[in-house]
């Protein structure tokens, strides 16, 4: 049930009112511009915005043998720089399997460098695959530090972090990261997840908001996958409620919910998001988007499954995931069953945010279901199989705008191949019916069916049920992907 009546806040929403949350949101920062600067001098580096990290930086980059280099470093321009995701997914050597010790000290001082001191104590509990410590994760330079066009990027278990300032296209952060914590999984609230108080701080901004605003806010269909943070522009659509809908107070209180989730990182590059906000037209360019299905009481029930009444009696629930976007703003905070978060901002609309060749040019905003269609049809096509599957939500979506293979990488951030699975009709899974119907395919009993899919997805029975073989292709689905676009206009036909 929820909480009890003293401990409530406005209408039943959960008790932490905005004084509260400006308070630690002033808290937060205070730790980052005096325990992180503290932090980094002890170290002997300095913030990125001056000379000290990109001179740490060159010094790893020059200490690297060739073997390394061929390890850690890839060009400026590499499709990788534009995944974001919550495991170590750039495909890059690891800090302790590729750098000496004397190497890894240098890593150590630009994650310093990269973070503010309170949030390492945090991210110090789920970098390295939830081990706590850097070692394990993936390290990446990208470009030469002693260009113009440079950055450096650590991922590991939930977490992508990136250290050089804004990019000299103007995306803040160096691009999109990711952070999340598994601690408090499926329990209400997230007991002990190291940033249970970013939702903290998102349902005390939702219990100041009348009942009427608070509707507004609440999107019933599914949210976007937490990593489809590319941006869309001025053209843009957005769910949810307007934030220049807001009063003065009310969207200070949201200004605070945006510095509590920046405050993890270095103070300039934190100035740096801030003013590629300013520079979208600022909040009041925003929308708040917070989505019914995960909205969770505290004996678990989940009020997009609620009836009406039944949400009448019960109240607010504890909001877990909510999505702040605009221009060229991307913050997602997915508390359900823990946390996935990413973070994508960037000036002028994000235009300088895409990386690599480009395949194709969209002129509408393609995610979700749409998207899956599209995949859908490229392995299909690509492979010859009668149906094809895909597993799960797209990682990404595709803006209005160029496709490029940097975008079609962040589909795509484990690296899987294509496989075909043959499988006979009656032994179809759930899952694996309703996509094939989805492209007018109806599986016959009898029938035997050569199914395009993941490598992944061809051994989940419980996705497409027991095969009867699978052939291997040998095939990366990002190349699969790459070669549909080449070859298939975006265009819509209205």
């Amino acid at each position: 049930m929820g909480q009890r009546a003293d401990e409530a806040g406005t209408e039943g929403m959960p008790g932490i009112g905005r004084r509260t949350l400006l308070k630690g949101a002033g808290v937060a920062a205070g730790l980052a511009l005096s325990g992180g600067l503290a932090g980094l001098l002890r170290l002997g580096s300095r913030p990125p915005s001056g000379e000290g990290f990109r001179a740490q930086l060159g010094i790893l980059f020059d200490s690297l043998s060739p073997l390394q280099r061929e390890a850690v470093v890839r060009p400026w321009d590499h499709p990788s720089r534009q995944m974001v995701g919550h495991v170590a997914c750039l495909g890059s050597g690891r800090v302790s399997n590729v750098l000496s010790a004397a190497q890894q000290a240098h890593v150590h001082r630009l994650y310093e460098a990269m973070t503010s001191e309170d949030s390492r104590s945090r991210f110090g509990r789920l970098v390295g695959l939830e081990g706590g410590g850097l070692d394990p994760c993936e390290i990446v330079i990208y470009g030469d530090p002693h260009s113009e066009r440079h950055q450096v990027a650590l991922s590991g278990g939930h977490l992508l972090i990136r250290g050089g300032g804004i990019t000299p296209e103007g995306s803040a952060f160096g691009g999109p990261l990711g952070y999340g914590h598994q601690l408090g999984n499926g329990v209400p609230r997230l007991p002990g997840n190291a940033f249970a108080y970013h939702g903290d701080a998102a349902n005390a901004l939702l219990a100041n908001l009348d009942p009427h605003t608070r509707r507004r806010a609440r999107v019933p269909d599914p949210p976007p996958f937490e990593t489809a943070v590319q941006l869309q522009g001025p053209g843009g659509e957005f769910a949810g409620l307007p934030v220049r809908s807001l009063d003065e107070g009310q969207r200070g209180t949201l200004q605070g919910l945006i510095d509590v989730v920046l405050s993890c990182y270095d103070e300039s590059d934190r100035s740096d998001a801030l003013g590629c906000l300013r520079g979208n037209g600022g909040i009041d360019s925003l929308w708040l988007a917070v989505y019914e299905h995960g909205g969770i009481y505290d004996d678990g029930a989940v009020f997009s499954d609620l009836a009406p009444e039944e949400r009448m009696r019960r109240g607010e629930p504890y909001w877990h995931v909510w999505r702040i976007e605009g221009p060229g703003t991307a913050l997602h905070f997915r508390g359900w069953p823990h946390v996935h978060a990413s973070i994508h901002v960037a000036s002028d609309g994000g235009a300088g945010q895409y990386v690599g060749e480009v395949l194709a040019e969209s002129d509408r905003l393609l995610q979700g279901e749409a998207l899956r269609r599209l995949l859908l049809a490229a392995l299909r096509g690509e492979s010859g199989a009668a149906v094809a599957f895909f597993p799960g939500e797209p990682h990404a979506r595709f803006p209005a705008g160029p496709v490029t293979t940097g975008l079609v990488w962040s589909l795509d951030p484990y690296a899987d191949e294509m496989a075909i699975a043959t499988i006979q009709g009656r032994d179809a899974a759930g899952p694996l019916r309703e996509q094939a119907a989805l492209q007018g395919v109806t599986l016959e009993p009898d029938q035997s069916y050569r199914v395009a899919t993941s490598g992944y997805a061809s051994g989940q029975e419980e996705l497409i049920g027991p095969v009867q073989d699978v052939e291997r292709s040998g095939r990366g689905l990002r190349y699969v992907y790459e070669a549909h676009l080449r070859s298939h206009s975006l265009r819509s036909t209205a």
